[in-house]
């Protein structure tokens, strides 16, 4: 495994917290939309979650300022940013659509597999080929199950290609850092 900076385990760490909770929340709006239970889903699910995340991370990012300014200093930052506010709304999209939400759910899958192919044009290690690809397929297989099928595995999607690399990732890191094996 590659060797990454503190900076990086950590960055790993708040990416893969996120990906718990956007894991969460589209495992319960699959629910909701399966068994048809009379909630605002899009309020409360999704408004408090990812507004308590929001201002945790805001406050993580406050404390950690010199990582911060390391991250943004990365040439790929703007193409993730691009493709993360872009899936973004294509999936909110997907929420308050009542019918053609595994579509949108679809494109946004398809926008990050695209962001990943661009990364390893960018830098080829193996697990953005595996990123992309995974999101490719994913892309596929909901738009093929349809609503309310896409919710969950967008959630399942979410959770094998970015909370388990990224808990891995961080993990790793501390193991390594705890024997000595390269400096922080």
């Amino acid at each position: 495994m590659k060797q990454v900076s503190e900076a990086e385990a950590r960055f790993n760490l708040v990416v893969a917290l996120w990906g718990l909770l956007f894991t969460k929340c589209f495992l319960l709006e699959y629910l909701v939309r399966h068994y048809a239970v009379p909630i605002n889903s899009l309020a409360y699910v999704w408004t408090l979650s990812v507004l308590m995340a929001t201002v945790a991370t805001v406050v993580y990012t406050n404390l950690h300022k010199n990582e911060r300014a390391k991250l943004f200093q990365q040439p790929s930052i703007l193409l993730i940013i691009l493709s993360a506010i872009v899936s973004a709304l294509f999936i909110l999209r997907g929420l308050i659509s009542a019918e053609q939400s595994s579509a949108y759910l679809a494109f946004a899958a398809l926008i990050l597999g695209v962001k990943h192919v661009g990364l390893v044009v960018r830098d080829s290690r193996i697990n953005s080929r595996r990123m992309a690809l995974g999101w490719l397929v994913a892309a596929g297989v909901i738009a093929y199950l349809g609503t309310p099928a896409g919710f969950l595995a967008f959630s399942i999607s979410i959770f094998s290609l970015s909370v388990i690399p990224g808990l891995a990732q961080f993990f790793a890191h501390k193991k390594e850092k705890k024997t000595g094996a390269y400096p922080a």
